[in-house]
């Protein structure tokens, strides 16, 4: 059974303001114009504020009609897989969603995905090169945790809304009748907050019980609760028992007679973690009598939690807002084999941010805020070590492992489907020494994209693309890029273009290095010149000013907003772009 904590999403509450950006662009223009596409913006912060949301901002845009059984294409089927026990991830795909992926489970032919604008996703995972969403279950207001057990998921939500003179929340969970899996339908709410500042955190499904963490937020303190909630009837769940915890509980599990919820002091007054972590043990035999009998001690501040044999396995970050790092980033394993006295054993430093955790076989995989995922051989639990790493583009709140895949929400950067282990794709060890002073090397990955004239080739004097944000530092040391074209030094940016006059092949090498170890990739380019279909018969120079505005509607100020806005771009010969000025000083350019 999958265990889940829950997400700290980049989002935050929202409030009046208005932010507008102009971009002055210098067009030489002879045919068409480019309309630009509305921008995306990330908020960052600690809860999610859920917006009333129309049923057409929630439709994909390319989405089609639910088809019949015997109108279904003969979808390619790739065989589950026996785990190798050899790690080496890599990306085998890549489904985007609108909004944020923010949770994930599966079955044997679907995997079910929560986004931060409320929709429950169904996707067909039988083809992992191709995974295609077949049903929606729109509505479910700020869809967190999504745990599938046989024909119904379980959405833990926290609705923040605003009241006339303060905001409140409702929270709990949701129970989604899956048979049907083109046409989910919500049969039941467990309401466990009406009215009131409560939060539910961790969520976890045995049987026909629900374990929910909830925490009432104060003035003065956090009131925290583990509540035990019969399931027997979907349509009217109902609590059995809760019983208070201290602190601000994050994830829980269940296996056999005991729960285990790790839990995070907070000081309301300061607005701050006290950086003190507790994983408690609760005897759960009798449900409507649950107790508290063990206790100790695990690194703060703790996020995710996995149960197996007689071992909980805890991750833990702290996240520095000033130099918006995460820091203390660990993976520590508990004994629990006695359980009024559990022991601390093994740690392992996980690079970025440890956050979600899944295991199979003697490895524990778990996922990086900073994007990505980390493998750690637990074979022997006093002396656990790092064994495979996987760099992503998005932020990874959730990795759920099936077979010889690993299905990862992503972010912005939708869901991802990774293989797990494969002798013929094995990596280098980089990771054999514990020593937190060892440096690992960094890897080097090209990607090429833009306007393609045919098949693997790009035109002359148009724009190829050059990316480098799938390279990565397995021990997040920052780096340094440096860009050749023809055995010439061209640029030192994390991504960059260049327009080829003309046709032929060409070899673009990318070096990246952390300071210490370097690693060098080379791609070839083919250039081809094509005939224009058309002839410009007059060219005209002039500029064009775009302006973004975000308006925010909500109640409470927005801190550290990133927006990104799409630009016109040249295209040979009907439009080129000479120069392109924002009017904020701040600014990065990225390649989508």
């Amino acid at each position: 059974m999958k265990i889940k904590g829950f997400k700290i999403l980049k989002l935050l509450l929202l409030t009046a303001v208005i932010i507008s950006f102009i971009i002055a662009s210098a067009f030489s223009f002879t045919s068409c114009c480019l309309i630009p596409e509305a921008i995306k913006n990330i908020i960052s912060g600690m809860e999610s504020i859920s917006e009333d949301i129309s049923e057409e901002e929630k439709v994909l845009p390319d989405e089609k009609l639910p088809v019949t059984e015997e109108e279904e294409p003969e979808k390619v089927i790739t065989p589950p897989e026996e785990f190798t026990g050899i790690p080496a991830s890599y990306l085998v795909s890549t489904l985007k969603v609108p909004g944020q992926a923010i949770d994930i489970d599966v079955g044997k032919e679907y995997a079910y995905l929560t986004n931060d604008l409320g929709v429950l996703y169904i996707i067909d995972i039988r083809d992992k090169g191709n995974p295609e969403i077949i049903g929606k279950c729109s509505g479910i207001t700020a869809a967190n945790i999504v745990i599938v057990d046989g024909s119904y998921a379980y959405i833990s939500y926290t609705d923040w809304m605003t009241g006339e003179e303060d905001y409140y929340t409702e929270c709990g969970f949701y129970i989604v009748d899956i048979s049907d899996e083109r046409n989910p339908v919500v049969i039941g709410d467990y309401n466990t907050g009406e009215s009131n500042k409560k939060t539910v955190y961790g969520l976890y499904i045995d049987g026909d019980f629900a374990y929910i963490n909830t925490n009432i937020w104060g003035e003065d303190e956090v009131e925290s609760a583990f509540e035990i909630v019969d399931i027997k009837d979907r349509a009217a769940p109902k609590m059995v028992s809760s019983i208070e915890v201290a602190g601000a509980p994050a994830c829980v599990c269940v296996k056999g007679d005991f729960a285990y919820i790790n839990t995070n002091m907070y000081d309301v007054e300061e607005d701050e973690y006290l950086e003190e972590s507790e994983l408690y043990v609760i005897d759960i035999k009798d449900k409507k009598a649950p107790a508290i009998v063990g206790l100790t001690s695990v690194p703060s501040n703790s996020w995710g939690m996995y149960a197996m044999d007689n071992f909980v396995y805890i991750s833990s970050n702290i996240f520095d807002p000033d130099t918006e790092k995460y820091e203390n980033s660990n993976l520590q394993i508990i004994d629990v084999s006695d359980s009024l006295n559990p022991v601390a054993l093994g740690k392992v430093v996980i690079p970025g941010g440890a956050w979600e955790v899944d295991a199979i076989d003697n490895f524990i995989y778990v996922s990086d805020l900073d994007g990505g995922l980390y493998v750690v051989d637990i074979e022997d639990s006093a002396s656990p070590f790092i064994v495979d790493s996987l760099n992503t583009i998005g932020d990874s709140y959730d990795i759920t492992i099936s077979g010889n895949y690993g299905y990862m929400a992503d972010g912005f950067n939708g869901m991802l489907i990774v293989s797990l282990s494969d002798e013929s794709a094995k990596k280098e060890g980089f990771f054999i020494d514990t020593d937190e002073d060892v440096n690992y090397p960094p890897k080097a990955y090209i990607d090429v994209f833009g306007d393609e004239a045919s098949g693997d080739y790009y035109e002359t004097k148009n724009p190829v693309y050059f990316s480098a944000v799938a390279s990565f530092d397995p021990d997040r040391d920052e780096l340094e890029y440096s860009w050749e074209v023809e055995g010439s030094y061209y640029s030192d940016g994390e991504s960059s273009s260049y327009m080829f006059e003309e046709p032929g092949e060409y070899d673009v090498t990318l070096v990246v290095s952390d300071g210490v170890e370097s690693d060098e990739v080379t791609e070839t380019v083919k250039i081809i010149e094509k005939e224009l279909c058309t002839t410009p018969t007059a060219k005209h120079n002039f500029i064009v000013e775009i302006e973004y505005r975000l308006v925010n509607n909500g109640p409470v100020k927005l801190t550290d907003i990133e927006c990104f806005m799409r630009t016109p771009q040249t295209y040979f010969p009907y439009q080129i772009i000479n120069s392109s000025t924002p009017s904020l000083g701040d600014t990065d350019e990225y390649y989508d």
